[in-house]
């Protein structure tokens, strides 16, 4: 009965938001050389998901009305991941300093080895010089958030506000294919996951190049950072922490493993599956070649990390055996692990709508950055 309620209620709730429809299916997709590709990712996956250089610059983006920087700084760098969509290459993030006037110390910072002034526009962020991280002063804890498919940069505002406010700076940034940077006509998040199989993987392995370029300047102020993901921001989350090793907090939350899965049998992704039937690729062929961007298979590269899974068993996008994949995977690696479940009877997206379950989420999450970062 409960079930029922909460599937109706999840039902619902994704009725009012804005309709993800599918991208161009796979047709004609090279199948040996997409074979290949995800064979080299397994092997090698350093060579895929860590960049091979420093960011050439970090710009601070004024306010859109006054032209001042706000409490709030947001900053621009070019995504290490060069895509056809020029929408697309330009990384969007925003910081929160714990202490409320260092955000001028921070923006300072972005700029001091660039060559603009600080609060100069800069048309180019090609014009602006490289930098320097090891002229910046270390102090405090910081926390990257990774919001959910279908979000934008002020999608975790409140929990960014949350972590300074109580001594932990923060930084949201803007996923690939998402808000701004989303192509022209097409919905954000669209691109993000699609039919198209190699579009896929490419703007995975591009999100967690981004996080790492995030990661550098995070932590030329910061000597101690964690990451926290919601929903496919927590496979994107996962995928950033077993290749790099500064992220030493994890939080994972309302996601799971295994992509194709999720895809199938997911309530919010019902259009892509129906996609994928139409040119007759099964489940089990999509798992084959999205294994490339799941978390499972590189969790054993994360042995210093400390992890945080909050589920809620009622998830109807993240169906449950997606959940316990994650967490097996975990379990068997001997990361330092929890497991935390909602105890109340709601779904993926009551979960983030009514204010019980919120802030059960955000008094986890914080309690456990706090006691291990």
């Amino acid at each position: 009965m409960i079930a029922k309620l909460v599937f109706k209620n999840d039902l619902r709730i994704m009725r009012k938001r804005p309709c993800i429809e599918h991208y161009e299916a796979s047709y004609g997709i090279d199948k040996t050389r997409l074979a290949r590709l995800v064979e080299a990712m397994l092997k090698e996956s350093d060579n895929f998901f860590v960049p091979d250089k420093k960011c050439s610059a970090y710009l601070p983006v004024p306010a859109r009305q006054t032209g001042q920087f706000t409490e709030t700084g947001e900053f621009s760098f070019e995504s290490p991941m060069q895509t056809s969509h020029k929408v697309n290459n330009i990384v969007y993030a925003k910081y929160y300093p714990s202490n409320r006037g260092a955000i001028r110390h921070a923006m300072e910072h972005t700029v001091e080895h660039t060559g603009i002034a600080f609060g100069e526009p800069c048309d180019s962020i090609a014009s602006a010089k490289p930098c320097d991280s090891t002229s910046a002063k270390k102090t405090g804890r910081a926390i990257i958030l990774v919001h959910h498919r279908g979000g934008n940069i002020e999608s975790l505002d409140a929990m960014a506000r949350i972590f300074a406010n109580r001594g932990i700076s923060a930084l949201t940034m803007l996923m690939p294919y998402h808000g701004i940077r989303a192509p022209e006509g097409t919905k954000s998040g669209e691109f993000f996951t699609s039919a198209n199989i190699k579009l896929t993987i490419d703007a995975f392995r591009q999100a967690v190049l981004e996080i790492h370029h995030a990661t550098d300047w995070l932590y030329d102020l910061h000597p101690q950072i964690g990451i926290v993901g919601i929903s496919l921001g927590g496979i994107v989350a996962t995928l950033a922490c077993a290749h790099d090793e500064r992220l030493k907090t994890a939080c994972i939350c309302h996601s799971g493993a295994d992509l194709a899965a999720i895809t199938f049998r997911g309530l919010a992704t019902q259009k892509i599956k129906e996609a994928f039937q139409r040119i007759d690729i099964t489940e089990a062929e999509v798992r084959n070649y999205w294994k490339a961007i799941d978390p499972v298979n590189y969790i054993h590269k994360m042995k210093e990390t400390c992890v945080l899974q909050l589920n809620t068993i009622q998830d109807t996008v993240f169906p449950l055996e997606c959940q316990k994949k994650l967490y097996s995977a975990f379990k068997k690696s001997n990361v330092k692990y929890k497991l935390a479940l909602f105890p109340f009877p709601c779904g993926h997206y009551s979960a983030g709508k009514y204010l019980l379950p919120k802030l059960y989420l955000l008094g986890h999450v914080f309690s456990f950055v706090k006691r291990n970062l």
